[in-house]
């Protein structure tokens, strides 16, 4: 999948030119820059917001105490693969595991008792990661996926999966059992054409964001689970190439569009399309997790950055980027949102 990529020289940005790109509470002297090819280094990290520290974008450890509220995963199809952690209170870095059976992992969710499941697209796998040992287990391969893409947890605890490759490349959403990795298809064809991100409604129905559906511009599907019907809840409009969505407070579906590098909020009943945020430093946005705040956290591959933005203003504030980071493609919160 391409995006727009920005080059660009060296470029230093202090707190007081760059208020709203600067955590809360780091001196003026807390400076990122965009490199030569575009993506985000870090230059200087005040010794109060993490103890021990390597500068121009090396990775630095997660230091301190750290509860399930600060943590998020991130899916990193960078180099080998690798799930990577962060802690959302100073942007900390720490790879989970790495290599392996990994070869593009591109997602994440987090089981009731802290399992990871993660997605590998090139590998055809669904992965299960110990987030303590790092150690990796195939759950699932092969059947009716090919291209295992978005991944959440229904209220059983079965895993669903979108794979845009899937019965021939039509396009399918699938249930694992994360015991035996037995596959079961919900729902295939009909509107699916790049089936990609995936999250799960409080009612249990599956929502699909789809690259290209409805005639390429992408489409929110939604699919009952027990009958597989789809219907498409959004589409057309401000929408281009949505690649993944997370539910917000009552409901509310917030849709990431890559090739426009946007943020939206939709209607779930309606499907209204709301600007949430746009331009700044977003390049090419692949992946999206609400905190139980209600604040965004979002992934961009083209710059290494895991970026927050308040649902309410727009204002985009980056939270970790470079390092550990070299394509991070999709998020999940240890504790997941209710």
């Amino acid at each position: 999948m391409g995006g727009p990529h920005r080059s660009e020289s060296l470029a230093h940005f202090s707190s007081e030119q760059w208020p709203h790109f600067v955590r809360n509470g780091w001196p003026t002297s807390s400076e990122y820059a965009l490199d030569a090819e575009g993506r985000f280094r870090l230059l200087l990290v005040p010794p109060k917001a993490v103890a021990a520290h390597l500068v121009h974008g090396d990775k630095y450890p997660v230091n301190g105490t750290c509860t399930d509220e600060t943590i998020a995963y991130i899916a990193d199809s960078g180099a080998a693969g690798a799930v990577i952690a962060v802690n959302l209170e100073n942007g900390a870095q720490r790879i989970v595991s790495s290599n392996a059976n990994f070869v593009g992992p591109v997602r994440v969710a987090v089981s009731a008792d802290g399992e990871l499941f993660v997605t590998d697209q090139g590998a055809g796998l669904v992965i299960r990661v110990d987030p303590g040992t790092g150690a990796q287990s195939v759950v699932t391969a092969g059947q009716f996926l090919v291209e295992p893409a978005g991944v959440a947890i229904d209220s059983n605890g079965q895993l669903v999966v979108a794979d845009r490759a899937a019965l021939g490349g039509n396009g399918a959403v699938v249930r694992v059992d994360p015991t035996t990795g037995a596959q079961t298809v919900v729902s295939a064809g009909g509107l699916f054409v790049n089936p990609f991100g995936l999250t799960i409604e409080s009612d249990g129905d599956i929502l699909i964001a789809d690259h290209d559906a409805a005639g390429g511009t992408g489409a929110i599907i939604r699919v009952d689970p027990s009958t597989g019907t789809q219907t498409i809840v959004s589409s057309n409009g401000s929408l281009d190439q949505p690649l993944d969505l997370a539910l917000g407070e009552g409901g509310d579906i917030y849709v990431v569009d890559q090739d426009i590098a946007k943020v939206f909020r939709v209607d779930p009943v309606n499907g209204t399309q709301t600007l949430v945020s746009s331009d700044g430093w977003f390049r090419e946005l692949y992946g999206i997790a609400v905190e139980p705040s209600g604040r965004l956290l979002l992934v961009d591959p083209t710059v290494d950055a895991l970026f927050a933005v308040d649902p309410a203003s727009g204002i985009q504030s980056i939270l970790s980027a470079g390092g550990s980071l070299i394509h991070p493609s999709g998020i999940a919160l240890a504790r997941p949102r209710q």
